[in-house]
């Protein structure tokens, strides 16, 4: 088996650039428009969640029970779309991370 031959320098700190106000000032416009609209969605999904228990309760028609099944499966789709998006950017996927290799390591 072929060793690594790669090695982290020792005593070597990265340091990171300094942040500049107008960036900051674009990174918090973001942040909050995301946080603005994370908080529709939620209100989104209960809304449509208790609409859909209502209907299911009131409602004799299949197709109108259906509905408001898929809206609220629509709206919970896009909580999880908005709750990605709010993840930091720079996370390794699984395969890469070694957590859930798709290698099995040999015994």
């Amino acid at each position: 088996m072929a060793r690594s031959r790669h090695r982290i320098p020792i005593g070597y700190v990265r340091s990171s650039d300094p942040i500049s106000d107008r960036y900051q000032a674009e990174v918090d416009s973001h942040t909050n428009r995301l946080a603005k609209a994370h908080a529709r969605a939620v209100k989104r999904v209960d809304e449509a969640r208790a609409r859909a228990a209502r209907v299911t309760l009131t409602e004799t028609r299949p197709t109108r029970i259906d509905a408001a099944w898929r809206e609220l499966a629509t709206r919970e789709a896009e909580l999880a779309e908005i709750e990605r998006l709010m993840q930091p950017g720079n996370t390794a996927p699984a395969n890469n991370r070694g957590v859930a290799s798709f290698r099995k390591v040999p015994r």
